[in-house]
């Protein structure tokens, strides 16, 4: 992960209001740990927030910007499958912090983007404290595969009508 350059702190309340806009259900009190734990940091154009394949370090609140996700192949010829465009306000490494697994997609930035970047640790510790916050993210994340299975399958069928 680039660092991207450290900022002040975001407001609290813009910090919370941008949280509770992607996570609604998500318990206040959890929103205002996050804030406590978070640390702001921009990321100029074409600068990368995660790197496929790296350990997980935490998970970032997009306040503003654009973000593409994208995954590497096995195949020299192709360099890399652009996944899809993360537009503000937007969570980003929540499924390999609670999966507890290495990053999964490559994020890089494609227009400015400032973020509030919450350690691994702090997200962990307030889901073990308040139950109702990992049901929150869990919604997140079937949402999120929902999303993916409905694009693959419009890949599918789009590559299969090309090949008649």
């Amino acid at each position: 992960m680039t660092s991207g350059s450290v900022v002040d702190r975001i407001d609290s309340q813009h910090f919370i209001d941008t949280l509770l806009r992607v996570v609604p259900d998500l318990p206040q009190p959890v929103a205002e740990s996050l804030w406590s734990a978070h640390g702001a940091r921009c990321y100029s154009p074409a600068e990368f927030l995660l790197c496929e394949g790296k350990a997980s370090q935490g998970i970032f609140l997009i306040v503003s910007g654009v973000v593409r996700l994208s995954l590497s192949t096995d195949s020299p010829k192709v360099q890399n499958i652009h996944s899809r465009e993360l537009r503000s306000p937007a969570l980003l490494g929540v499924n390999d912090v609670m999966l507890g697994c290495p990053v999964s997609l490559t994020a890089q930035a494609l227009t400015e983007v400032c973020s509030a970047f919450i350690p691994r640790t702090a997200f962990v510790n307030a889901v073990r404290q308040y139950p109702s916050a990992g049901i929150a993210f869990s919604q997140l994340i079937a949402e999120e595969l929902s999303s993916t299975y409905s694009r693959i399958s419009k890949l599918r069928a789009a590559s299969a009508g090309s090949t008649r």
